[in-house]
């Protein structure tokens, strides 16, 4: 079961400290540092069983913020990705997409739908480099994950007025 405790570790004296607990525990969760510096947790394994399904932020200055809850149950170390605009890309490894706006706490869900039928357990997700050229455009990458694996990769740019997953050549 997942734990509610938070350490934060100081590379300079190379020590643990331990801060405020988050509101429930999580086990197999994802972070990601958002553009504030502040850093968002979403899933993980409950305390209690179950999937966690509420976003925590992390702020130095004030700890974890209340608990904002998504209108889905995410996988176990669902792929975030920090956009550009500072949203939350979520590309896996269910089928589904959805992006979370930190400002607002809200969800939008069914964003796209990847092309590969199953969920991509095990598989990988990238942020493509942002490049100045390109205004920054902001395309993510999927790749692999199922049992038995699965060869395919998909790419999405969210800079299109309507993304969509597209199928890439397989992998070897």
């Amino acid at each position: 079961t997942g734990i509610r405790t938070t350490t934060i570790f100081d590379p300079v004296t190379e020590d643990f400290t331990q801060v405020q607990d988050m509101a429930r525990g999580r086990w197999y969760p994802s972070n990601v540092a958002l553009a504030d510096g502040s850093t968002m947790t979403f899933s993980g394994w409950l305390d209690s069983g179950g999937t966690n399904n509420a976003v925590e932020i992390y702020r130095l200055t004030t700890g974890w913020s209340p608990e904002a809850f998504a209108p889905f149950t995410p996988p176990l170390y669902p792929w975030l990705h920090l956009l550009p605009d500072g949203r939350v890309f979520q590309s896996g490894a269910q089928v589904s997409s959805h992006i979370f706006q930190p400002s607002t706490r809200t969800w939008t869900t069914d964003v796209a739908r990847m092309n590969y039928p199953n969920e991509r357990s095990y598989g990988s997700s990238v942020l493509l480099p942002l490049k100045p050229s390109e205004g920054y455009r902001a395309r993510i990458m999927i790749m692999g994950g199922d049992n038995p694996a699965t060869a395919s990769a998909e790419i999405i740019d969210l800079s299109q007025p309507s993304p969509a997953w597209r199928n890439l050549p397989s992998m070897s």
